[in-house]
């Protein structure tokens, strides 16, 4: 949560001044014998306390939560302030890296450059130095993975080499021996799924697989539990896709998007852990693959991807309670098959293919920038 910012408006006339010095008339003066009439100083019995208010009666305070404020009346639904902000590059360009928080540092790990599948990872510490530096390489390279984080460590799942093609790999990386640890490996060899954690466990969403020699793209979710290390087979999704984008909100996983048969691009599914259910929402206004999502304050956030073969900037929003999705911010840096992860409000992006590639190829980058959204609630003084 982020404790309630309260920021003053106007230029807030003090209510009242008290000087509190004891018992007697303020300021008449006491007499004495030898000289009546003669001020004298008391001998206070209380503390000299100065009591100020900053605020005028009518005067508007915001807040970025409705709980009530001693003196301050709630007014009305508030407002929203939205921003994307452009943050230090990957020392590595990359696309389609795998990326999640833990601790309030980010993780890049693996992806592509032209040359290939890469192992390097990074890591930005936002509670400290605020600059990129690398961490101990994956085992084997590869592309279009998913990571999460559960337990204090960060697990990766999939993904695709050249040679190899689809790869049922799973590691788990432990940020105080800086080592990567093979897990059990997934269910079935895919690439382009995306993962999540709700309540210690992870789910495994979509992606594509090999069929009958053919890549296919497919619905199906699995549950790890690092406690036991294994994988448990869920409902699949209405629709199968890969690619896709994936939020949590109030315990519920939100599939998003992604690349696969008709309407895949702008299908919207909810699934609730705990009744093993999927249940089919509104599209997203801007169909798109290879973006990213999260969640924050009760609803869902999808941020830039790919429409058939252009590059989206577009930010959406899904109110659960509204049941649509409204138009926001679009970010400053067009590309698509970035890593992303979510810290409270911001939505953090990096990597991914921007345009400028030469015919045939495609541009690596090592952008980083995020997105937030914050509500402000009006109070007046009373």
């Amino acid at each position: 949560c982020i404790p309630a910012l309260v920021v003053g408006c106007g230029t807030g006339v003090p209510d009242s001044v008290q000087n509190v010095t004891g018992s007697g008339t303020q300021g008449a003066p006491l007499p004495t014998p030898g000289n009546p009439g003669a001020p004298t100083t008391p001998t206070p019995t209380t503390p000299t306390t100065l009591v100020t208010s900053p605020f005028a009666s009518g005067r508007f305070i915001f807040s970025t939560t409705m709980d009530p404020i001693d003196g301050f009346t709630f007014t009305h639904t508030g407002a929203q302030t939205e921003f994307w902000v452009l943050r230090p590059p990957m020392t590595q360009g990359r696309a389609f890296p795998a990326g999640c928080v833990l601790n309030d540092r980010l993780y890049c790990l693996g992806g592509q450059t032209l040359a290939g599948q890469i192992t390097d990872c990074e890591v930005l510490d936002l509670p400290g130095t605020q600059v990129w530096g690398a961490i101990a390489p994956l085992p084997t390279a590869r592309t279009q993975a998913s990571a999460t984080a559960v337990t204090g460590r960060v697990h990766i799942f999939g993904g695709y080499r050249t040679g190899v093609n689809l790869i049922a790999d799973h590691d788990e990386y432990n940020p105080d021996t800086n080592q990567w640890t093979p897990r059990a490996p997934v269910l079935s060899p895919r690439s382009g799924t995306a993962a999540v954690t709700v309540n210690g466990r992870v789910f495994l969403i979509g992606g594509s697989i090999i069929a009958n020699n053919v890549y296919t793209d497919i619905a199906n979710v699995e549950e790890y539990n690092p406690d036991t290390n294994t994988w448990t087979p869920k409902a699949p999704m209405h629709t199968a896709r890969s690619l896709l984008a994936a939020a949590v909100v109030d315990g519920k996983i939100y599939a998003i998007g992604g690349f696969g048969g008709v309407g895949a691009d702008g299908a919207v599914e909810v699934y609730d852990p705990a009744t093993d259910v999927w249940t089919v929402k509104p599209s997203i206004l801007h169909p798109r693959n290879s973006a990213g999502a999260y969640g924050w304050n009760g609803k869902v956030y999808v941020v830039g991807g790919r429409e058939g073969g252009n590059h989206v900037a577009e930010t959406e929003e899904y109110d659960p309670v509204f049941n649509n999705w409204t138009t926001k911010m679009p970010m400053n840096i067009l590309h698509y098959g970035f890593g992303y992860a979510s810290i409270g409000p911001s939505c953090y992006s990096f990597g991914g293919i921007t345009p400028g590639g030469q015919p045939g190829n495609y541009q690596a980058g090592d952008c980083h920038e995020y997105f937030a959204p914050t509500l402000f609630y009006p109070f007046r003084k009373n």
